[in-house]
């Protein structure tokens, strides 16, 4: 691990966190929308959350080749991350808003399709064959 590119070390510690949130919160973000909007509804929701990473995948291949993989990884993990707050805020002791935390989550998703691609290209990028 210490002789890979700092680019390549980055990339999978991102990579390793974004992974672990989304398996931690995503069983019980599906048990919480069950309850609060219904099965039928729920299972919808998490077809446009899935619709919306393949649509950011679509676009951030096209778009990291166009203004360049650093910006947007930068930009989509920040998002990935207002995402994250957002949803924890939407749902406090004020009162739970499961349609706006359904909002942020399809941000989410949708920004963890759009960076995917940016690190695979910087991981080609920064690599060599010897690799």
């Amino acid at each position: 691990m210490k002789n890979l590119h700092p680019a390549i070390r980055i990339r999978l510690l991102l990579q390793f966190i974004s992974s672990i949130s989304t398996m931690a919160i995503l069983p019980y973000i599906i048990i919480y929308f069950a309850e609060e909007v219904g099965k039928a509804v729920t299972g919808v929701l998490f077809l446009c959350v899935m619709l919306a990473s393949v649509l950011g995948s679509l676009l951030g291949g096209f778009t990291s080749d166009r203004v360049g993989r650093r910006k947007v990884i930068l930009l989509a993990e920040l998002f990935v991350f207002i995402g994250y707050i957002g949803a924890a805020v939407a749902n406090t002791s004020v009162g739970a808003y499961p349609y706006i935390t359904f909002l942020f989550f399809i941000i989410i998703q949708f920004s963890t399709g759009v960076v995917n691609p940016a690190y695979q290209a910087l991981i080609i990028d920064v690599s060599s064959p010897e690799e």
